[in-house]
């Protein structure tokens, strides 16, 4: 994966809309996966030789939607790295300064 003379190349996938090349063998989508179709896995994989899917969906979309089509792919692995802190998990805002 990567790009053309330094022009970002976008992906024509069946099931996913707006992937882009990001990094060389990495997908970052914000959206979940779950309706690649097995071409869109095989162009992924073999042609763009995607190594690492960076899932950004939380732990309770991920237990209801599952772990999308690329998780069983031999040779891809996919991280979980919620946009947003498990709850009691420390975060960078101070409760203190939201108001009602």
């Amino acid at each position: 994966m990567g790009t053309d003379n330094g022009i970002v190349r976008w992906l024509a996938l069946e099931g996913a809309a707006n992937a882009r090349v990001v990094v060389p063998g990495v997908l970052l989508r914000s959206d979940n996966l779950q309706a690649l179709t097995s071409r869109d896995v095989r162009l992924l994989v073999e042609r763009e030789a995607l190594e690492v899917v960076l899932d950004l969906r939380t732990d309770v979309e991920v237990a209801l939607e599952g772990p999308g089509p690329m998780m069983s792919e031999a040779g891809v692995r996919v991280e979980h790295r919620s946009l947003y802190p498990r709850a009691g998990a420390m975060t960078d805002l101070d409760a203190s300064t939201v108001r009602p």
